[in-house]
């Protein structure tokens, strides 16, 4: 019974050395999975930071390049179409002195503004028409040439409609130089257009201008006109127009 008693004791004295040893075990394992655990959480949360940063880049990127895409910096505008002058000509008739207007010419028109996508826009606009009149009730048997040269700076005010259509309005005042077959003769004008445009790429689009244009110039001496006309250039016209914008 003695000695069963001391294997017995022995015994337990092994079983608790094992389980001390356990736990002693324990202790150090538990710390290293829990630290290893939050390495691994730490490396998911920097793994996950650093792909929505990308993403994020990435996306900021696409808005920079559509930005730019649909960043409209310049814009060019050229428009052809009827003008007709609604000045009066005067002219020497079998019966005297005469006059004749509404007479129908053709016209050019050229644009160049900033608009660097915004709403108003500024630069420079260029206008140049030509009109022949062949004058009734005279010995004129071939009529005159006369042209119409502008150029002024400009500022352009344009709304958009929807994603393809487009309206804008552009002022200008300048210069004007009428050219006769006898004389030129410079004045202080101005311009005014309101256009429609129809987008048909990211790029380019067509429409259509109401154009309206007037010079005054100072009256020659051995010119005579009634008190309540001036001497100058006036006219109205339509042009169909094409639009880049860089």
């Amino acid at each position: 019974m003695i000695a069963d008693a001391n294997h017995y004791e022995l015994n337990n004295e092994y079983y608790a050395e094992l389980e001390t040893e356990r736990r002693l075990q324990s202790k150090h394992v538990i710390p290293i999975l829990v630290k290893a655990g939050y390495i691994n959480s730490q490396s998911a949360l920097m793994a996950d930071s650093s792909l929505n940063q990308d993403q994020n880049s990435q996306k900021e990127t696409d808005v920079t390049t559509d930005k730019k895409k649909r960043s409209h910096g310049v814009m060019v505008k050229a428009g052809f179409g009827p003008m007709w002058n609604l000045a009066r000509i005067y002219y020497n008739a079998y019966s005297g002195v005469d006059y004749i207007s509404n007479q129908r010419g053709d016209g050019l028109a050229l644009s160049v503004v900033n608009t660097d996508d915004r709403a108003y826009a500024f630069g420079v606009d260029f206008y140049g028409s030509r009109l022949h009149v062949t004058y009734p009730n005279s010995n004129s048997d071939t009529g005159e040439n006369f042209k119409m040269l502008y150029f002024g700076p400009a500022v352009m005010y344009g709304k958009n409609l929807s994603k393809k259509l487009r309206l804008d309005a552009t002022f200008s005042v300048g210069v004007g130089c009428l050219i006769g077959e006898s004389q030129s003769e410079l004045g202080f004008g101005s311009k005014i257009n309101v256009g429609l445009e129809h987008m048909l790429s990211q790029n380019l689009g067509i429409g259509f201008d109401f154009v309206g244009h007037a010079t005054n110039i100072p009256l020659p001496d051995n010119i005579e006109l009634p008190d309540n006309e001036t001497y100058g250039y006036l006219q109205l016209g339509l042009m169909l127009t094409c639009r880049y914008h860089f």
